[in-house]
């Protein structure tokens, strides 16, 4: 939601797809967590759409949006290899300090995507 609202598009649209592969919002899978630094954990072995993780409060009052990824960077940076960790189920554990945080940019990117115009 907290996406949604930055984007300015509406969260029951977005939000509550009948297509469940489709990413989150505006072609963007959304992570959350409530640990302070955390990670984005990314389970499909392929990324194919941009990731941002939210980090929420443990009261659940507010949101903070950490960072963006694209799915390029996520599939060939040899840091973040799909792997078991700990016995958790396969995934990519991508740490927030290593994300895009210029959120604006994901959002020019989205824009440049939808609408197919340059910003």
């Amino acid at each position: 939601a907290a996406l949604c609202q930055l984007l300015g598009v509406d969260p029951m649209v977005e939000m509550f797809k009948d297509d469940p592969t489709e990413p989150d919002v505006c072609g963007v899978e959304v992570r959350t967590t409530t640990h302070p630094n955390g990670h984005l954990i990314i389970r499909q072995p392929k990324a194919t759409s941009d990731h941002v993780l939210a980090i929420v409060s443990p009261e659940r009052q507010f949101v903070r949006l950490v960072g963006w990824i694209t799915p390029e960077e996520i599939n060939s940076d040899d840091r973040f290899p799909f792997r078991t960790d700990r016995g958790h189920p396969p995934a990519r554990w991508i740490p927030g300090a290593v994300l895009d945080q210029d959120i604006g940019a994901l959002c020019v990117r989205v824009y440049q995507r939808r609408f197919g115009m340059s910003i």
